[in-house]
């Protein structure tokens, strides 16, 4: 907690960390949250990644859920995605291939809760 605010408002910084994320094009927000949560949970339990590195065979690997899901809607998309464990980074995780799917680096930020 960075400071505390009339009302019990929090600003809280977060570190930076990395996301799975689901894009859902041209899909209205609540048809969009299960194929986008089906794809990030399809992604983190190996069916749908590639170890990097790996050429010839198809090898996969899973990891833990994490928490929290987020979930971001626009005019254009809605986008589901799992924050990764702490310890990963975008070079270290196993690369999508679900045509929905991709890593994303999220910077340093403060948010009001």
């Amino acid at each position: 907690v960075v400071e505390k605010l009339p009302g019990g408002v929090e600003i809280r910084s977060y570190d930076a960390y990395v996301v799975a994320e689901a894009t859902m094009k041209g899909t209205p927000m609540r048809q969009s949250m299960g194929p986008g949560f089906g794809a990030c949970a399809g992604y983190i339990f190996g069916g749908k990644n590639r170890v990097r590195g790996v050429s010839l065979k198809k090898t996969s690997r899973s990891m833990s859920m994490t928490a929290p899901v987020r979930m971001e809607t626009s005019e254009r998309a809605t986008k589901v995605s799992f924050v990764m464990s702490a310890n990963e980074t975008v070079r270290s995780l196993p690369v999508p291939t679900d045509s929905s799917m991709a890593l994303r680096q999220i910077k340093p930020h403060m948010v009001p809760t």
